[in-house]
């Protein structure tokens, strides 16, 4: 598990790589890149109490919601799948 000030990014890229011979990558690259601009975004929120919001950066983010929920869906029930096929072997 990473640590650290950055971990929530360091934790998204080791999701999104193949451990050879281990496992295969939890996420692609396509969720890891919607899930990186929620997380952008979440940090930005946090961190700026009087951030003026930018609407069309705000619309952006809210498109996103559906895509990335979508591909981790997804892409987390192909992991599921990879590990239940481990465990009946």
């Amino acid at each position: 598990m990473p640590s650290g000030e950055h971990w929530h990014q360091a934790l998204l890229e080791q999701m999104a790589n193949e451990v050879p011979g281990v496992r295969p990558a939890v996420i692609g690259g396509e969720a890891q890149t919607a899930l990186n601009e929620l997380r952008r975004f979440r940090h930005v929120v946090r961190n700026a109490y009087t951030y003026d919001f930018d609407l069309v950066k705000l619309e952006t983010i809210i498109n996103i919601l559906p895509i990335a929920e979508a591909h981790v869906n997804k892409e987390l029930s192909a992991f599921a799948d990879f590990l239940e096929a481990i465990a009946q072997d």
